[in-house]
């Protein structure tokens, strides 16, 4: 079994940089996190042995199962601050859409090597299009706009690398530009809210603008060294909220300072850059099974980077709250699982 311990050893210290952060900020639920995270080793070295080939081989079946685990949510899910997302199974609550993901992944690289010889026809690429818009649109629902824009940064990756002629893709950016403002309408009062607020947050710093508002102060109280470990006050008083999850990288740099946030980044910049290096392996290679394994890499990669900057930029203020999850360091058991999951085949 090889393993690449240039993407395993920094996804590895972003985890315990996340168990230091939550013994700071919410010391009850250490013992879950730890558990998440040994269920999240032990699913690694499963997938690890059976290998891509057996789940690429299933791809439709596991693509089948999520969307039909995506629709039970909404049957038999339970609704946590007013959005229902998870499936309680008593010992675990599991959030149906983080599981999917690498399932999905697998499925639309599968798809379009499948049909490579016909990426020119634009059926074929319709029907791509379609698969994806299924589980995004069944999570956009929930609703959960973040979760679902992850998705978007999965696909587009694929679509632009998996040979679909130019010409198609360029009418496809047209046509994503036109309907945009219907995405806009079809947006909950609250998300819209919080990317007008984005633009002014000291418009309304005790209601749309204030968990913006918070986590810039709790970055900003960190100085250079930080304020200690359980000593950060905007997480311990609750000023800042969603502290563990959405807003980990805030409450993580009030207690470690800049030092500590900045050593956070160079772990995803070191992450990122093994993952291009695995990537740049298989670019150039003509084979179906190499093609696939470029394809799913490079959509895993995406979800990856693409999570860790927009909720880093989110906690600074640079992009708008959209309720992404910080890799690895966010308290989340799904979300640990499915992310070794994934790394099992970055391998």
């Amino acid at each position: 079994m090889r393993l690449n311990w240039s993407i395993l050893f920094p996804a590895i210290l972003l985890f315990l940089i996340g168990i230091f952060n939550l013994i700071g900020v919410r010391s009850d639920l250490i013992i879950t996190q730890v558990i998440a995270g040994i269920l999240a080793v032990l699913f690694f070295i499963c997938l690890k042995i059976l290998g891509i080939n057996f789940f690429k081989n299933n791809a439709t079946l596991l693509y089948w199962v999520g969307i039909s685990l995506l629709v039970l949510t909404y049957v038999i899910g339970f609704e946590a601050r007013g959005s229902r997302r998870w499936i309680d199974l008593h010992f675990f609550s599991l959030q149906t859409s983080e599981i999917f993901k690498p399932f999905f992944a697998i499925f639309i690289a599968q798809y379009f090597v499948v049909n490579k010889n016909w990426l020119y026809n634009y059926k074929t690429v319709f029907t791509g299009i379609a698969y994806f818009l299924l589980p995004t649109v069944l999570i956009l629902k929930q609703p959960d706009l973040g979760t679902s824009l992850v998705y978007v940064a999965m696909f587009l990756p694929v679509l632009v690398y998996s040979g679909v002629p130019r010409k198609i893709l360029g009418k496809l950016a047209l046509s994503g530009m036109v309907i945009a403002p219907i995405y806009w309408m079809i947006l909950k009062e609250y998300q819209k809210v919080r990317l007008l607020s984005f633009l002014n947050p000291q418009a309304d710093i005790h209601g749309s603008g204030y968990n913006l508002v918070q986590s810039i102060i709790a970055i900003g109280s960190g100085k250079v060294l930080g304020r200690g470990l359980g000593y950060g006050t905007q997480a311990k008083l609750n000023f800042l909220p969603e502290f563990h999850t959405d807003f980990a990288f805030a409450s993580l740099v009030e207690q470690f300072g800049l030092l500590g946030g900045l050593m956070v980044i160079g772990l995803f910049l070191i992450l990122a850059r093994a993952c291009i290096n695995e990537l740049r392996k298989k670019y150039n290679q003509k084979d179906d099974d190499s093609k696939f394994k470029f394809l799913f890499q490079l959509s895993i990669f995406s979800s990856i980077v693409f999570q860790a900057g927009i909720n880093i930029g989110m906690n600074m203020g640079l992009f708008p709250i959209t309720g992404i999850t910080l890799p690895f360091i966010s308290y989340g058991g799904s979300s640990l699982i499915a992310i070794f999951a994934s790394l099992a085949f970055l391998n």
